[in-house]
């Protein structure tokens, strides 16, 4: 069991160790966790540190946003900022919009539809996004809390750009697929002979 630096939750760290591997201990002495960890290393962590799941990301969107995650879960505000940044601009490069500032792509995808009003205006009230920093400024200091809204306008973006879209679509083709196999489907003769009350 962890406790994490930056934000103090704790994940648990699991390795895969049997014996006769390197490192195998039956316990582990008292305190000496952290030679043992640092030496076999932490395989998979519970809960991961990539974020929440969004469907239908372009694979290197999603590779930056997860590091923006990471970065960011392990307090490196500066490289969670950056990341962020890059993940929203890649967003907008992937719907053909290149030009201008981050916050000009944003009013560009505002334009295009792609993101809410709202959105706009929360990228608007976070100001520079870490503007400075971007353009070479690495004196500049971002708090925690400035990493957190800028990771979240990231997730807001994703979700209004990639995800939304593609499961709308899903429940319109389902839909789609309901109302067709409705208008074409075969009634179906009764085997039962109709009543005649005539009939002895």
């Amino acid at each position: 069991m962890f406790r994490c630096a930056a934000c103090e939750l704790v994940s648990l760290g699991t390795t895969d160790l049997s014996p006769g591997m390197p490192g195998f201990r039956d316990e582990i002495p008292q305190g000496g966790e952290k030679r043992f960890w640092d030496k076999v290393g932490v395989d998979t962590w519970l809960p991961g540190n990539t974020g929440p799941t969004i469907q239908n990301l372009p694979p290197a969107v999603a590779a930056a946003s997860a590091d923006a995650y990471k970065s960011f879960k392990s307090g490196i505000d500066s490289a969670a900022v950056l990341m962020a940044r890059a993940t929203i601009e890649a967003t907008a490069k992937h719907h053909g919009i290149v030009n201008g500032t981050l916050m000009a792509k944003v009013r560009a995808m505002l334009d295009q539809g792609l993101i809410l009003e709202s959105t706009k205006r929360a990228a608007d009230a976070i100001r520079s996004l870490g503007n400075d920093m971007a353009h070479g400024d690495l004196q500049v200091a971002l708090g925690h809390d400035v990493a957190r809204d800028v990771v979240e306008l990231m997730q807001l973006v994703l979700r209004e750009v990639f995800e939304l879209p593609y499961l709308a679509q899903n429940l319109q083709d389902r839909a789609d697929e309901r109302s067709q196999a409705a208008t074409h489907a075969t009634p179906v003769a009764s085997a039962v002979p109709a009543f005649n009350p005539a009939t002895p």
